[in-house]
């Protein structure tokens, strides 16, 4: 009887928290994302679905974890669950609708392949910490419209992210990226800035590497914009779409690797986001993560 009460208790503790009234996540400000990859929810209406796949370097187990009650992990749980080993990002899964995930399926080893957990990243917040050729994609077996894991969204659409740059200063470092590098979000190589480019480099706003900023982008023609924590530059960044491409976080076409941290990466069709809409963006990102 103590032995089948024990493993009860070990079951009902892997029973994700429900959904809690309080939480206010992007989708709860505008609806209909196409992707949401992050290290909390996506809406109060996603809390207690899967947020990420993490590998334990030890013994390579890996081990899925939702969010909780609150919209965030449960850090304490993945501390004692990754021991004193180290853990590294297998899987982000798309929150805002059923696929597909950002991921590195098949890997030789953690440290070469799939970016670090890095805890206490932003104060007590967690990130996926890039180097060279640690990208995360999406998955092959699944897409957000179709194609087969590629992404096909015409101008207008609108991109978030929470990131830091924190080497490689003088290269581009790309945030996210397309299999053909026909759309990027990055950290310019030749100054502290971050740039939304859909075939031009115009669109850029300040952006102090070593440094966290909360990121938004639209992404249409001319009229694109790009901010950065509050401020907003807009500028021309190209008549790109996104067609039947490959998304990527942390690099894109294998080149311009990131060598910083992600906590967020977010893409939803138009219409264009207007000046309040991305406030409002802003306000979320810096006050759920406390920056």
């Amino acid at each position: 009887m103590q032995r089948a009460f024990a493993r009860t208790r070990r079951i009902i503790s892997d029973i994700p928290a429900m959904s809690a009234p309080n939480y206010v996540g992007p989708g709860d400000l505008i609806s209909g994302a196409l992707g949401f990859w992050a290290f909390r929810a996506y809406s109060g209406a996603t809390i207690g679905n899967p947020v990420v796949v993490l590998v334990r370097d030890s013994d390579l187990a890996t081990r899925t974890f939702y969010s909780q009650s609150n919209g965030y992990l449960n850090l304490t749980e993945i501390s004692n669950w990754g021991g004193a080993a180290n853990l590294y990002v297998k899987q982000l899964y798309n929150q805002a609708a059923s696929s597909p995930s950002l991921s590195h399926a098949i890997f030789v080893s953690p440290a070469n392949d799939l970016p670090l957990y890095l805890t206490n990243a932003l104060g007590t917040n967690p990130a996926a910490h890039y180097v060279t050729a640690t990208g995360l994609q999406l998955d092959t077996s699944a897409d957000i419209q179709s194609g087969g894991g590629n992404v096909t969204q015409n101008q207008p659409f609108n991109l978030l992210a929470v990131a830091r740059r924190t080497g490689s200063l003088t290269t581009p470092n790309c945030i996210f990226g397309l299999g053909n590098a026909a759309v990027e979000l990055y950290f310019n190589n030749s100054e502290a800035a971050i740039i939304i480019s859909a075939g031009a480099v115009t669109c850029k706003i300040a952006a102090a590497d070593n440094a966290w900023h909360a990121i938004q982008a639209v992404v249409n023609g001319a009229s694109s914009v790009i901010g950065a924590d509050g401020a907003t530059v807009t500028a021309d960044a190209g008549a790109a779409n996104i067609s039947a491409q490959l998304l990527v976080e942390g690099r894109t076409a294998g080149v311009d690797s990131l060598t910083g941290d992600v906590i967020e990466l977010g893409l939803w069709p138009g219409p264009a986001w207007n000046a309040t809409q991305i406030a409002a963006m802003n306000g979320n990102q810096r006050g759920s993560w406390s920056f």
